[in-house]
């Protein structure tokens, strides 16, 4: 039987940052088996779609998630 779950990457990595808002994207990766490249393409879709927002503080980013984010629902 093939291995599956429930949740997306995107879902573990939004929650990832919930958790550890001053994470690096080679931790948050690492909390899945993610590489680095593969989290920050996801951080930037998280981004791009209002999830979260990033905010740098000296050479790292710091991130924060939006609650209220409008989901549209694919039909």
């Amino acid at each position: 039987m093939a291995n599956w779950g429930l949740f997306t990457t995107h879902s573990l990595v939004w929650a990832s940052i919930a958790k550890n808002p001053a994470g690096t994207a080679r931790q948050i990766g690492a909390d899945f088996g993610l590489t680095e490249r593969t989290t920050h393409k996801i951080i930037l879709d998280l981004d791009e779609a209002s999830y979260i927002s990033r905010s740098k503080v000296g050479r790292n980013n710091t991130y924060s998630i939006h609650l209220s984010v409008n989901c549209q629902l694919a039909t």
